[in-house]
């Protein structure tokens, strides 16, 4: 962009000085047709310039242009061979015209090239910052291409690092599974001892409280076992007398039993006696009846 502006400023400056020249040269050209009055070529004498300019740089339109060679035929047909004063007035009024708007616009294109040149030196600083900035910016893409080859080299070892460590990810995830499924089977595992133990705590509450119930019960027993001993030993002591009450009254019967049984003997025989007695009386009392 700026060699585009740098090369349409040096045209301007060129084609600045081209129609300095044409408009001197149609200045004398003017004072030759004013003093001779003698016929010459209008379009012949003037190089194609301004056709030039014209159609590369075009400064009036399409109906204007019309209008121009119009003028420009009027003023080659007031400039034949056969001059008259009138027409050569007419003329030279025609030409100072186009000279007064082409000085106009000369003018105009001065202030244009005066405002190109300016934009084309803020243009030339700006080329020269962005040159800055790109010799700039071409050694930080210098730095960061070997940052990224630094970087790149740490990536691929990190890449063969983070495949070591995606190895032991998998092995420790792996493990990890194992783990857990055995963190799983052991918390299965707990929960039954725990549902045991709190069984276990309840029967040993349970059986605490049978200990205390079995305890009193133990005491109430051990009280009463206590009392029936000494009723027992009360009993026995009663028995003992009424055994050895018995035993005296059993001796006493057996004496008494003696006794009869002697007094029953000696009543037998006292009865055998008497019978015998008896018996010899009345062998007697019929021995005496007898005889």
């Amino acid at each position: 962009m700026t060699g585009n502006l740098l090369t349409r400023e040096k045209e301007f400056y060129r084609m600045n000085k081209e129609l300095d020249e044409e408009t001197k040269e149609l200045m004398k050209e003017i004072d030759q047709v004013t003093k001779s009055k003698e016929s010459f070529t209008f379009k012949s004498q003037f190089p194609s310039a301004f056709d030039d300019f014209y159609a590369q740089y075009p400064l009036h339109s399409p109906r204007e242009e019309k209008k121009n060679n119009a003028l420009a035929c009027d003023a080659e047909s007031i400039l034949s061979p056969k001059p008259d004063n009138s027409k050569n007035e007419a003329v030279i009024r025609v030409l100072q015209k186009k000279i007064e708007g082409l000085t106009t616009e000369i003018q105009t294109m001065k202030e244009e090239l005066k405002k190109s040149t300016s934009r084309c030196r803020d243009l030339e600083a700006e080329n020269q910052r962005i040159s800055g900035v790109k010799d700039k910016l071409y050694h930080q893409n210098n730095s960061q291409k070997e940052t990224i080859a630094k970087l790149d080299v740490q990536v691929n070892h990190l890449q063969g690092n983070s495949q070591e460590q995606m190895q032991e990810n998998e092995s420790l995830r792996k493990e990890i599974d194992s783990l857990k499924r055995e963190a799983k089977q052991l918390s299965q595992q707990l929960h039954q001892v725990d549902l045991r133990l709190t069984r276990s705590l309840e029967e040993t509450e349970k059986l605490r409280s049978s200990s205390r119930c079995s305890k009193i019960e133990e005491k109430e027993l051990r009280a009463e076992i206590k009392k029936l001993k000494d009723n027992e030993k009360n009993n026995i002591r009663k028995v003992q007398r009424q055994k050895a009450e018995i035993l005296q009254a059993f001796k006493k019967q057996i004496l008494l039993v003696d006794n009869l049984k002697k007094q029953k003997a000696m009543l037998e025989v006292s009865r055998q006696v008497e019978l015998t007695h008896q018996d010899l009386l009345s062998i007697l009392n019929w021995k005496s009846v007898g005889n």
